[in-house]
Parts: structure tokens; sequence; C-alpha cells
């Protein structure tokens, strides 16, 4: 029989398993034995499992790096210059624009002692069938009503305002709504039954576009 400690063989294990039923005095070191034998066997086996399992897993890192390495070199590309493009710029951009540039005119009327209205005042047309909202309706200081309206960029009158401007100049137009009232207009009465027989002036003033 091997010394405690030993790592028993198969056949070890087998020869001493006869040995100790032919002596029972001896079965319970001999089975204390084969116990620490099995335990340190399976410990082994286990470590060399990992250690496998870790070679493997190694292996197939470096095999993947290697892989990635080679697919990224494949698709490199040369550096290029970028090419110089404008921002992207939204309608909602334009509009902000637009509404900042009238907002300034308006501060300026007012530091010049007019009288700006703060709401767009609706004008309808002789016919009814539709209106437009100048951007600026101001009175000056010597009372005389006038309208600005602002286009930035590219921008034109509307079909609207195509329509209905040349109505307010000549006075056929009709004011329409509360703020109309507010700044001392008769609403659903013609300009020229209110006191504006020549109509009411109206200066388009062009600013440049954003970004331009």
């Amino acid at each position: 029989m091997k010394e405690r400690g030993s790592r028993p063989s198969v056949k070890g294990a087998i020869n001493g398993f006869d040995a100790a039923l032919r002596d029972e005095t001896s079965m319970g070191t001999y089975l204390e034995q084969v116990r620490d034998g099995a335990v340190h066997l399976a410990n082994a086996d286990i470590r060399t499992q990992a250690t496998a399992a870790g070679h493997a897993a190694a292996t197939a890192a470096t095999a993947a790096a290697e892989a990635a390495l080679s697919k990224g070199a494949s698709k490199a590309v040369p550096d290029v210059e970028a090419p110089n493009l404008p921002p992207k710029l939204t309608i909602r951009d334009h509009n902000e624009h637009h509404q900042a540039i009238v907002a300034d005119l308006k501060t300026q009327l007012k530091d010049l002692g007019y009288q700006v209205s703060d709401k767009e005042i609706s004008f309808g047309d002789s016919c009814g069938a539709g209106r437009c909202r100048p951007d600026i309706v101001y009175v000056a200081p010597n009372g005389k009503v006038a309208i600005i309206e602002v286009k930035t960029g590219d921008a034109e009158l509307s079909i609207r305002q195509s329509e209905i401007f040349p109505q307010i100049r000549d006075g056929d137009s009709i004011p329409r709504g509360q703020v109309a009232k507010d700044f001392d207009l008769v609403p659903d009465i013609p300009l020229k039954d209110q006191g504006y027989p020549n109509g009411i002036p109206i200066y388009e003033q062009a600013f440049p576009g954003l970004g331009k």
C-alpha cells in the first residue's frame, strides 16, 4: 500500500482494495487513502481542464483580434479633405431669423417714439376671400399709420400678400379682429371708409437670409 499523500494509480487502488478486503483492520486507512487520492485526482483534472479552456479562450481571442485588425486594415480609407458644406438649416431656423429682424425693427421704431403694434394685424380682402398679416404696423409721431413688411433671403410676397397689399395701399382692404381694434382701426370696415381714403403705405424691406 502506498504512503498517505501519494497519488495512487488506478491499478494500485484496485490492488490496495483487494488487500484491504483481506485485512479488515486496514480497511479504514485504505478508504481514507483512496478518498484523498480521488480528491487529488479530481482537483488535478479540474486544473487541467481549466488550463486547457484558458488556452483555448486565449487562442480564440487572439484570432478574433487579429481578424478584426485585418478587417479594419482592409477597409482603411486614405485621408481626404472634408467638403466645405454650409450648415443644414431648417424652416424653423429661417423663421426665427426673420422674427429676430422684425423684433429688432420694432425696438428701433419704439426708441424713435413710434407707436408699434406688438401683434400682427389682420387685413382682409375686400371680397372677403382671405386675409394677411403684415410684419409691422406703426404710427409715426406725426400720426400717420404705415406698414413694414420684412423679407429675408430670397423670400417673396405670398399669394395672399400679392392680392391684399394693393388693397391696403388703395384703402379697399378691411381690418379684421381684436388686434386691429386695439390699434384704433375699425374691424370689418374698409380702410377708405374709416379715415384712410388713400389707404396705408407699405414699405417692403429686404434683408440677407440666414447664413448669408
